[in-house]
């Protein structure tokens, strides 16, 4: 009984990340990475000026 209790606990976490997950992807999904994603953009945008070239 403990261990159902347990494992219906992590599914329901795992559910929940994954809706978050899937609402985050669709709502503002290119934004939300394009925020992500910008200092990793803008960092590597800066060490190919910065190379000799």
């Amino acid at each position: 009984m403990c261990l159902f209790i347990i494992l219906s606990y992590y599914i329901a976490l795992f559910f929940f990340f994954a809706l978050r997950f899937w609402l985050f992807a669709f709502t503002g999904g290119i934004r939300h990475n394009f925020l992500l994603l910008f200092p990793v953009n803008t960092a590597l945008s800066y060490k190919l000026l910065s190379a000799p070239s």
